[in-house]
């Protein structure tokens, strides 16, 4: 699949979705020149993620880092995520927004062929019970499996102009679609998983 015919299908599925689409948006990247993760990273960093949202419910995060290194999994943890977890005192703003991890995992999962995708949807129900949480997660990395690049691909460009229609939809006074930030953190998950960027703390969310 190119970017130019995964567009062409974002735009025919924005079409039935009754939503605007931008036939101007810049095409995403080669993919020829992307590298998608392995499914054992996607897998680790689904993972650690269980942990990090755990700082919106207010969880004791010394608890959250000896879990994160008990079970291999700090080192997959952004440098970002690393600070919060280990700085002092936790700013509203970065709790909230913790809050929205689970749209980042809803990808990651998606991904690895453990559920589907509605992208007008809340996150699966069942999202959760996919993930291993306090438990050893060596046999959830070990056996993940990866979906096609092509499907990758067109998700990539989908968020994309999910994301770019739910800021436009703000930006003018109209109700957005999808939750603008629910857009964001599902499309940073795409993006890193497609090897947009080599880091998490990398990826970029222009519009």
């Amino acid at each position: 699949m190119t970017p130019k015919s995964a567009r062409s299908a974002t735009i025919r599925r924005f079409r039935q979705w009754g939503l605007l689409s931008n036939p101007d948006l810049p095409l995403i990247e080669n993919t020829k020149s992307v590298r998608p993760k392995t499914a054992n990273q996607i897998a680790s960093r689904a993972a650690s993620i269980s942990y990090v949202v755990g700082v919106f419910y207010k969880a004791d995060r010394r608890k959250l880092v000896t879990y994160l290194q008990e079970y291999g999994l700090w080192n997959v943890v952004p440098k970002s995520e690393q600070e919060m977890l280990t700085k002092r005192r936790v700013s509203e703003e970065e709790r909230l927004l913790s809050g929205w991890l689970p749209e980042s995992a809803q990808i990651l999962i998606w991904s690895l062929r453990l559920t589907g995708l509605d992208h007008l949807s809340a996150c699966d129900e069942k999202l959760a019970s996919f993930i291993p949480y306090k438990v050893d997660p060596v046999p959830f990395i070990e056996r993940a499996r990866l979906r096609s690049r092509d499907q990758l691909i067109q998700e990539a460009d989908t968020l994309y102009m999910l994301h770019w229609a739910a800021n436009d939809a703000v930006f003018n006074g109209r109700s957005p679609p999808v939750h603008p930030l629910s857009a964001q953190y599902r499309r940073h998950a795409i993006d890193w998983v497609l090897g947009v960027a080599e880091e998490w703390d990398a990826v970029s969310l222009d519009t």
